[in-house]
């Protein structure tokens, strides 16, 4: 059973909504969460076992974060997240790991750079695969004169940048997508088409609500279960030892029923649906008590009022129909209309 002591911690400490992002993003640190999400969305590492893949990890770190002292062993601390290139400014990422992926010669190994962000907006002005891709090239580019020099393209690793989809709409929720670079032979055969799967972007939909266990990659439950506010901390922790194998042993138990506020997207995600919900009651409701107030109101107010204007719009409607039909003098005999009143209908 793998043990986690700091995603506990960070477990209990993601109730403080201030923190929300570096808690977020501590909790991505854990090399046991990194491990499952690329045996789970990654094709070089799909088959292999969470437990296997966490040697692979190397030290990269979380942007900007302190990471808390005696956490090494599990979490990822190493390399700088900020890329800076002249001309080109700095992009910070959220968790930068580089790791070993497995080649297709069995027994060995190739370096891969993993970029991994939480995105809370679904819909940020801009298309998250299209940031992917700047993510990816800026992985690639600062490559040069770390991992090759001169014109050794050849030595370039394989980058690959994962967004979780904290808040996803419906049609992207419970959704693993994967974009890559294909060759594509336009003419004369595909002898000439090369493999150029340098950069990929995967985007992770997180499920809305509870995923069927028998139906749903492990990947999506895990993020689920960490990113739910609708189970309890217990409730978390038992179902990360029962199926994920992940045991918390905490120094500190307190606080355990608390519940787990994770996002400010979740929380935007529950007043959108209780506005929702609320609209959905609000006219079944509103109509009934509409009803029931209008019967009484119109009751109370069509005696005093209603009467007399009812009856004189009445008139007056009755009168505009007939004009045409009969002459004014017997139309305003019949309704009980001034003659003036009927002959301005006209």
């Amino acid at each position: 059973m793998y043990q986690s002591e700091s995603l506990y911690r960070n477990l209990q400490a993601a109730g403080d909504m201030a923190s929300y992002d570096e808690h977020v993003k501590q909790i991505l640190s854990e090399k046991r969460i990194l491990a499952h999400i690329l045996t789970g969305a990654v094709p070089e590492f799909e088959g292999m076992e969470p437990n296997d893949v966490i040697p692979l990890i190397d030290t990269p770190t979380v942007s900007g974060i302190p990471l808390d002292p005696g956490m090494a062993g599990s979490m990822i601390i190493g390399n700088n997240t900020e890329n800076t290139i002249a001309g080109e400014g700095t992009v910070t990422f959220d968790i930068f790991a580089s790791v070993l992926a497995p080649t297709r010669l069995i027994g060995t190994y190739q370096k891969m750079y993993v970029d991994v962000e939480a995105q809370k907006d679904p819909s940020p002005g801009y298309r998250i695969v299209y940031r992917g891709s700047y993510y990816d090239s800026r992985m690639i580019s600062f490559q040069k004169d770390r991992d090759f020099t001169g014109s050794d393209y050849d030595s370039l690793k394989k980058v690959c940048s994962i967004w979780l989809i904290l808040d996803a709409p419906k049609q992207l929720a419970n959704t693993i997508s994967r974009y890559e670079l294909e060759g594509s032979a336009i003419y004369g055969g595909s002898a000439g088409v090369e493999d150029c799967g340098l950069m990929r972007i995967i985007v992770i939909g997180l499920p809305g609500t509870c995923p069927a266990e028998s139906e749903t990659p492990p990947l999506l439950r895990l993020l689920w279960t960490l990113f739910t506010t609708d189970l309890t901390f217990e409730e978390k922790k038992r179902i990360l030892e029962a199926e994920f194998g992940i045991s918390m042993k905490p120094r500190i138990e307190k606080e355990m029923n608390e519940m787990c506020n994770w996002s400010e997207a979740i929380l935007q995600r529950g007043v959108n649906h209780g506005v929702e919900i609320g609209t959905a009651h609000g006219i079944e409701i509103g109509t009934k008590r509409g009803i029931e107030i209008g019967t009484e109101r119109g009751i109370e107010i069509g005696t005093e009022r209603g009467v007399q204007i009812g009856a004189n719009r009445a008139k007056l409607e009755t009168a505009k129909a007939l004009i045409g039909l009969l002459p004014i003098e017997v139309i305003a005999e019949k309704i009980g209309l001034p003659l003036e009143t009927v002959s301005g209908l006209e």
